[in-house]
């Protein structure tokens, strides 16, 4: 230990501030995507299961082909 680095003290702590910023910008970030989806929820008048079934309904419209749909109406 006699031989390490003046400076290894002070790169450690900005290492350190370092990570712990990314880890708060990624949780921060997930919180506000959450309250983001939550106000959407409120301004809409649907509870989450609601909101849910409904982004369930239009990624199946989404995924039929526009083709098969013509083909059950003939």
């Amino acid at each position: 230990m006699t031989h390490r680095s003046n400076h290894l003290t002070v790169y450690s702590f900005l290492f350190g501030l370092l990570f712990v910023s990314v880890l708060f910008n990624i949780h921060f970030y997930n919180r506000l995507s959450n309250l983001e989806s939550d106000s959407v929820l409120w301004r809409c008048g649907t509870s989450q299961l609601e909101f849910q079934q409904i982004q369930n309904e239009i990624n199946r419209l989404e995924n039929t082909p526009f083709h098969n749909l013509k083909k059950m109406g003939e």
